[in-house]
Order: C-alpha cells, then structure tokens, then sequence
C-alpha cells in the first residue's frame, strides 16, 4: 500500500501558481521513511492493551526530483491527504483479501457499510475495543446520548483528548510476538483469560471465524468437518456505484462533490477484498462510466472535468440526484419570482406583518432601521419561495430573520433554518429564535 501510496503522492512541484502561472510537476525518486508495527492497542485506564495490529508510517516532508532538487512532495502534502481515505480502504481491503484465502471469513450485516470478521461473537468485540469505549463513554460526558451520532470532528476531539501516552503500550516488528501486559505477565494470556471471562473459549471462536483452511483447504475441524462457506460474491459495477451514490448514505451525501481518490476508497469499500489496486481502479473507473448511472462528472472552473492538470487522480464529480436537486431548486425560485404576487409562498398579510415588527421593536427595545423594515417585509410578503439577504457582517441580517420569524409563526408557519456550519446553525437559534442545523 505504500508503494501505492508513493506512485500517488510522491512527486515534486518546480515553478510557481499565480498570476496566469502554473506550476509543473516532476518525478522523483521516491518517499523516505520507515514504518513502525504495533501488535496492540493503547492500553485504557491502566488495563492491558486491546489486540490490534496495525503500523504507523512516518514520511519525510521531502523528495528528491530526477532534476536533482529537493522539495516537498505531493504538492506540498497535500495529495497526501487527498488519498487518505483510499489509502487506508486499500489496506482494509487488502487485509480481507490475504485473510479470506487463510481460511477467514468477513460479513456486513445487511445495510451496513462496515465489513466484520465472521464468527466473533459481537460481546466480544465490545471486550477488546476498551479505546472505543472510552471515546463514547466521553462523548456521553460531552453531551451525545448516543456516540455513534457524533461526528466525525466531535470524535475526533474526544479521541484527542482522551488519548494517553504510549510508553505502556508495545511496539514490535511484523514478525514478534505480542510483548507482555502493563503488569508484567504475557498479553495473549491476558486476552485469553478476558475471553473466557466473557464466556467465549478462544480456540471456539477461531474456528468460528475460519471456517476453511488455507487456500480453501481442510476446515479446522478436518476434512470431514464440512464443506467451507463461500466467500461474499464481488458486487457488479451498478451495484457499487448504486451503493457509493445512494442519496441518504453515499459520498454526496453530505457533499456535493467527490473526487476520484473518494470515489476509489468507496469501491474498495464495497469489495470482500482486493490484492491490486488496478483491479480497484477499473471497477471506479467502469462506476463513474456507468451509462445512466448515478455519478455525473463535475466542470471545474474554465469549464475542466478535472481538478489541476499535477494532481493524481484529478476527476471530481457529483451525483444525479444532487443535480436533480439543484435543478428543482432552480425552479422552484424561478417560479416564485415570476408567480410570487400571485401563488406566494410563505405569504404574511402587511397588517399582519407590521404587528410582528412592532412586538419584536417593543420586546427588544429598539426600532427596525428603514432598510431592515423593507427586508423583513419583502421576505415575508413577496412569496417568492428563494429570496437572498445580501449584507456586511453587524448589518442585522440576524437580527431582522427574528422580526421575520415572528410574522411568519403568527401567521401560522413553521420556521426551520440550515446552515453550512454547526456554530452559524448555533448562533442563528440563539439570536432569531429558528431551531437551525447544518
């Protein structure tokens, strides 16, 4: 995956991006750095450490270009983070791939997005996910009566800031063995012990999740013991991008664009595993092609289907539901411009109107300036379904959404806003009154 990683990211910049100029990019010879293996988890609350293979890569902030200059690589990092999700998709499917054909087995619960080894019991994975616990316990704290509604920044933040250091926690080659525990004894007895102290023997719960052997050969059990259980089929090109594009879950939707490298990381998503990235890419590439189907790609400025001519992986692209959204958008308010005096939308009657401002001015204890007054008459009287408050910050576009709320709740209508942020959503509710949300 890393090699992947490098034929992703590693190239270097010569020229600069300005004033009708764009830099170039260059090969280099490659990334430096090394990786680290750790066999388990951070340890919580002074408890053993959970099992957890995994390895932290650590990259020089430096390539050395086939002109023999050196520079930052992948656009300054930024490619780096462009292929995030991809990379750790890729090592997630590879991961599957090497430990389906040793005899494993993985599941998603119908639905689901997420792929679980089959055959652990789901008590048993709450017992060795102890760091996950204490994320949820402090989200909880935090205000989240359900943690798995937190978002991904909130969890974020409650992982940074329950995180403790690492010196109790082993680090070991690919090859070792797992090191001892916080308190001196051996961890895979510790983990053994914590299992049947669960009710699970250890040796019943591996031969749950490999049912086969190596290569689909003899089962744990022998060759009598029945025959080994198919791995999950390989879903069709419509069926990924279907799934990757689904309005309610896909990648738009909570943003209206997708680049390639997110396009990549949810097809390997989708697959039970994958041991060449090429075989991932032709399947992204057959998805974003798919005649009718839901990824329509995206122009960038100057009309370009393409981010900046140096990046990999540079398609964007947005789904046809979001178009279609935008398209209904658009006539709605084309609609409500030209028919607003007639078949308004959100309509207050003036007399109406004038009462809400005059409440508002009494409660508050100051008076509409003559502008403001014109605007909140305009929103709630011109019934064009779309209309814009255009104004520098302290102008009191806030503060007139408050008069204008209040016309519209006593004319009967339920007032909801949105924003783009959750503190504009926050700051809105606290000063207008409309329960707001991102």
């Amino acid at each position: 995956t890393l090699a992947d990683v490098e034929a992703w990211c590693a190239y270097g910049m010569r020229g600069e991006h300005g004033g009708g100029k764009t830099a170039r990019r260059v090969d280099t010879s490659g990334l430096l750095g090394w990786v680290m293996w750790h066999d388990e988890a951070r340890p919580v609350d002074g408890q053993d450490p959970d099992p957890h293979v995994h390895a932290h890569a650590v990259i020089a902030h430096m390539v050395r270009g086939v002109d023999g200059q050196w520079s930052t690589p992948g656009n300054g990092g930024r490619e780096f983070h462009r292929h995030i999700e991809a990379a750790g998709a890729l090592v997630r499917a590879r991961l599957r791939a090497k430990t389906t054909a040793m005899g494993f087995r993985w599941e998603r619960q119908p639905g689901g997005r997420v792929w679980e080894l089959a055959g652990v019991p789901a008590e048993l994975r709450v017992v060795f996910s102890k760091r996950q616990g204490q994320i949820h316990r402090l989200l909880q704290r935090l205000g989240f009566e359900d943690p798995r509604t937190a978002s991904t920044a909130h969890a974020k933040v409650a992982a940074a800031r329950s995180r403790e250091g690492k010196d109790t926690a082993g680090t070991s080659s690919a090859q070792a063995s797992p090191s001892t525990t916080v308190h001196g004894g051996d961890l895979r007895g510790s983990w053994r012990r914590q299992a049947d102290d669960a009710g699970h023997e250890p040796g019943m719960v591996v031969a749950a999740a490999r049912p086969g052997g190596p290569d689909d050969g003899p089962t744990i059990g022998g060759p009598g013991d029945g025959p080994t259980p198919p791995p999950p089929p390989t879903p069709g090109v419509r069926e990924v991008a279907e799934r990757i594009f689904a309005p309610d879950t896909g990648l738009t939707a909570h943003n209206k664009v997708a680049t390639q490298p997110r396009v990549l990381a949810a097809v390997l998503d989708e697959l039970p595993g994958v041991a060449d990235v090429a075989d991932a890419e032709r399947l992204a590439a057959a998805v974003v092609a798919l005649p009718d189907g839901p990824a329509v790609p995206l122009p960038a400025a100057g009309g370009r289907e393409r981010g900046p001519a140096f990046q990999t992986h540079p398609e964007r692209y947005t789904s046809a539901d979001i178009v279609e959204a935008e398209r209904t958008a658009l006539a709605l308010t084309e609609h409500g411009l030209r028919h607003g005096a007639d078949e308004g939308l959100a309509v207050v009657d003036g007399e109406v109107t004038a009462m809400a401002i005059g409440a508002f001015e009494a409660a508050k204890g100051f008076a509409l300036s003559t502008q403001q007054r014109a605007v909140v008459e305009r929103l709630t009287g011109a019934g064009h379904g779309v209309d814009a408050v255009i104004g520098v910050a302290g102008a009191g576009k806030t503060t007139l959404m408050a008069a204008a709320r209040s016309a519209w709740n006593v004319a009967g209508f339920t007032v909801r806003g949105a924003t783009t942020a959750a503190a504009a959503a926050q700051q809105l509710a606290a000063e207008s009154g409309i329960p707001a949300q991102t």
